[in-house]
């Protein structure tokens, strides 16, 4: 479980870090790039639906 904490910290804050420092427009596509997650994980790892945390979450 920690594992997946640490996970989820870093990969929100690399998603703060695109708005803040390279001024990437990315208000209102969280849902995409979870669903887009959600693909990469399911076809790297074969899990046919992974339960990830929402970005914004």
């Amino acid at each position: 479980m920690m594992k997946h904490l640490e996970y989820s910290i870093y990969i929100k804050q690399r998603w703060l870090d695109a708005e803040t420092l390279n001024g990437a427009n990315i208000q209102g596509i969280e849902p995409v790039y979870d669903a887009w997650r959600k693909e990469v994980i399911s076809y790297l790892l074969d899990i046919p639906n992974p339960q990830l945390t929402p970005i914004n979450q």
